[in-house]
């Protein structure tokens, strides 16, 4: 008889982990965007997240270091989780990394989108270097239903832009003045 839960160690601790972050499975799912089946699965130890979809969890989950390296050793991945994740990210190249507290606006020239059955992915490459090999500045993952509305706003934008509207801003509130 086949063990019904051949990943039982990784999906306590999932669960363990979703529970300490005092959330449900829904709000886990929708996080990471995948099905609740899926979460479900994983936790019942019946289906090992892809590495992709564990990375996700561990930054879902915020795990530091030694957290991040016993739940990928779990899942009975090899190596180090910093360097796979990296490595995944560069695709081999180098990459520059943006955080979400900056602010510059980076330009492209390139972008690769594949899909899954969780949403989409949009690789923004720029081609730099001695070489001229793209190299990836942004990468974006989203639900079919927001790629959706991103291509709405940028449809919309563009129509505003060629017809010579300028975007409309909200004026800068003004400090009361103290008595």
């Amino acid at each position: 008889m086949a063990n019904s839960n051949p990943y039982g160690n990784i999906g306590m601790r999932l669960r363990r982990l979703r529970e300490a972050a005092g959330e449900d499975v829904r709000e886990v799912a929708s996080a990471i965007e995948v099905t609740e089946e899926e979460i479900a699965l994983y936790e019942r130890g019946q289906k090992k997240p892809e590495e992709d979809i564990l990375l996700l969890l561990i930054n879902h989950f915020d795990l530091q270091d030694d957290d991040a390296l016993r739940l990928w050793e779990l899942a009975d991945y090899d190596g180090d989780v910093e360097l796979q994740a990296e490595q995944k990210l560069r695709g081999g190249q180098n990459t520059m990394l943006i955080m979400p507290v900056d602010m510059r606006i980076t330009y492209t020239d390139m972008v690769q989108v594949s899909a899954n059955n969780y949403g989409i992915v949009v690789n923004f490459l720029q081609g730099l270097g001695p070489t001229g090999q793209p190299l990836p500045v942004a990468r974006v993952g989203m639900s079919y239903d927001h790629a959706e509305s991103v291509i709405k706003v940028l449809t919309d934008t563009l129509r505003q832009a060629k017809a010579g509207k300028q975007q409309k801003h909200l004026p800068s509130p003004k400090k009361s003045e103290e008595a």
